[in-house]
């Protein structure tokens, strides 16, 4: 079974079937499905790495893509 949160299977659906739509539209920015899914995933096995897999992440930063891929990532 998939222990990963319903929300990133969501994405992970969203990718396989629509890889290239927008995802996020932050002024003249756009990021498509699938490049959410692998900034994301970047993120959570940096944050692995550096041993914080499971704990309480806080962060600071305008709403934007960045927060977004933060959020997906923990």
């Amino acid at each position: 079974m998939d222990e990963r949160p319903h929300l990133a299977r969501l994405l992970d659906a969203a990718c396989e079937r629509h890889p290239d739509k927008i995802a996020i539209v932050s002024g003249d920015r756009q990021v498509s499905c699938a490049d959410l899914r692998e900034t994301a995933a970047r993120l959570a096995g940096t944050l692995a790495d550096a041993g914080l897999a499971g704990d309480r992440i806080a962060t600071l930063l305008p709403n934007g893509p960045e927060l977004i891929v933060c959020y997906l990532a923990c």
